[in-house]
């Protein structure tokens, strides 16, 4: 009796760190969407007389708040990360397709549009998570 009593405390231990656990991985996945959120929108503060290594500045940014994302991903379901891995894949894309002759001010339109279906990812995806950004 005191052997069974012993493994169920301990299974509802076992279950207990695991739902912290996923609590915990589910905030830091919250926390890093919301800088990658603070990230792209900076692309709004883009113009026509932004520059080159302005760009530059601001799609690193990006790129590494997204590989943090990535990383603390890692713990939850796919579902949960497609749309911003869709999201990233899509700004890429965005960016890839400015013609290399085009001028920053024929470029800005393009990013700030991909941008803004980044943004809208991001809310989706911290909503569905009920994060507090």
């Amino acid at each position: 009796m005191k052997r069974t009593f012993a493994l169920v405390a301990a299974a509802a231990l076992v279950v207990a760190a695991c739902s912290s656990g996923l609590d915990s991985a589910t905030k830091e996945y919250c926390d890093d969407l919301a800088t990658l959120q603070t990230s792209i929108e900076k692309v709004q503060d883009l113009s026509v007389d932004s520059t080159v290594d302005d760009v530059a500045d601001i799609r690193d940014g990006i790129a590494d708040a997204y590989i943090a994302v990535a990383e603390s991903a890692v713990n939850l379901d796919d579902a949960l990360t497609e749309e911003i891995v869709t999201a990233q894949q899509d700004f890429d894309a965005a960016i890839e397709a400015i013609p290399g002759d085009a001028s920053l001010g024929d470029a800005v339109d393009d990013l700030k549009a991909a941008q803004t279906d980044y943004v809208t990812a991001l809310k989706n995806t911290m909503s569905k998570l009920s994060c507090d950004s």
